[in-house]
């Protein structure tokens, strides 16, 4: 009997796996086995996520896409954080749109703490913001 109750088992589960589709959350934790090492996914948990850090998002569109997008964390509320899009130049550089992007995005959402970029500006405003590293590896959008 045990040789039938494992087999069955192991079609149940799956079965189950082949009829959900992955939840946001699935989406974002193998985003984070993407990283170069553990260690960096240690220090870049949503706990340490505060107003004013970098941070990469995972965002799912109608059509179950998921889209990566740059942004700057304004504050915190009740659903999540409060988050300031940027608009990609290229994989190294950013800059803000010309009609602010802030969107509630929950903690799961966000995938990584980014390091704070270098201004680059004049003396009018602010032009771009300039990554250390270069982040094609994401496939920012």
């Amino acid at each position: 009997m045990k040789r039938n109750l494992y087999p069955q088992a192991q079609d149940e589960s799956t079965s189950e796996e082949e009829e959900l589709p992955p939840s946001p959350l699935d989406i974002s934790v193998s985003s984070k086995t993407d990283s170069s090492s553990e260690s960096e996914n240690e220090e870049n948990t949503n706990a340490s996520v505060t107003s004013g850090d970098w941070v990469i998002v995972n965002m799912v569109s109608q059509r179950n896409l998921v889209h990566r997008y740059v942004g700057q964390v304004q504050g915190r509320s009740r659903s999540g954080y409060d988050i300031k899009f940027a608009k990609k130049i290229n994989d190294i550089f950013f800059k803000w749109p010309a009609i602010d992007d802030i969107s509630i995005i929950a903690e799961y959402q966000v995938i990584k703490k980014l390091p704070t970029p270098k201004v680059k500006s004049s003396s009018r405003r602010v032009i771009s913001f300039e990554f250390p590293k270069s982040l094609k590896k994401f496939k920012i959008n």
